[in-house]
């Protein structure tokens, strides 16, 4: 699967403009926050919500390839729906947690860091375990938030949903 089509899921999975009264991201477009977006255009601010509505589809994607899949290294991982998963993952809870659970399913020190221990670790393991023990833990981390703040309750089916498909009928890795 190519950068172009895990992004098009992305884009696809996340829907157009939301703007939820519990979404701690604030107003997003597809799935781009206020934030991102600022830091994104470089404006020394968040993005008004006006400028995330108006955030165009090529923009969101671009987005997506430079802070999501190559600026976190996630296009050197090899085995495609651990990629596709990782980088979704990153897109829900931002590249440094995503690297994070990737490096506690290896069992590595988890420093949010996708560098040279990580990608020796990821050589190393079967892919399709790494795959479920992210999946795994992005699971509870769900549970987590919605047990520490139960506004969050209303995301949980969302969040749920769009792990688990990342498995196939056969509980098997899919993307």
């Amino acid at each position: 699967m190519t950068s172009d089509e895990i992004i098009a899921g992305i884009v696809d999975r996340e829907g157009g403009f939301s703007d939820h009264p519990n979404d701690r991201g604030g107003p997003t477009n597809h799935g781009i926050t206020v934030k991102t977006l600022g830091a994104w255009r470089k404006l020394g601010r968040q993005a008004t919500r006006e400028e995330v509505r108006k955030l165009t589809v090529t923009e969101a994607a671009d987005i997506y390839r430079h802070r999501y899949i190559l600026g976190p290294g996630f296009d050197a991982i090899t085995f495609e729906p651990l990629r596709v998963q990782v980088v979704d993952d990153g897109v829900l809870s931002g590249p440094y947690e995503a690297t994070q659970t990737l490096q506690e399913a290896l069992r590595v020190t988890a420093d949010g860091v996708f560098g040279g221990r990580t990608k020796a670790a990821l050589a190393g393991a079967d892919p399709a375990v790494i795959h479920i023990r992210v999946l795994k833990a992005r699971l509870l981390r769900y549970a987590t938030i919605v047990r520490d703040n139960r506004s969050q309750g209303d995301f949980i089916l969302g969040w749920t949903t769009r792990a688990l498909g990342f498995l196939d009928d056969h509980g098997l890795p899919s993307n």
